[in-house]
């Protein structure tokens, strides 16, 4: 299972659940951090710091935790080859 957000995506914070960016970060994070702990090896997050909504629709370049977003979609394809 692949998760990537921006972590103040602002369509989500504030377009479709209208918590505002402090509080959907907050969510995000938490939930995230839940999904791994219970699926650690099904599970990859990929959190940016911005507010936009889309990764693929844009540039790859990006990082989290060093790594671009093509090199982490890379990394959850070959896990799943696995």
């Amino acid at each position: 299972l692949g998760m990537m957000s921006y972590n103040r995506d602002q369509v989500i914070a504030d377009g479709f659940s209208d918590m505002g960016a402090d509080l959907f970060e907050q969510y995000l994070v938490a939930n995230m951090e839940k999904l791994v702990e219970s699926y650690p090896d099904r599970t990859s997050v990929f959190i940016d710091e911005g507010a936009l909504h889309t990764f693929l629709l844009g540039s790859l370049t990006p990082t989290a935790d060093g790594m671009t977003v093509a090199d982490w979609i890379a990394t959850l394809m070959e896990k799943t080859q696995d």
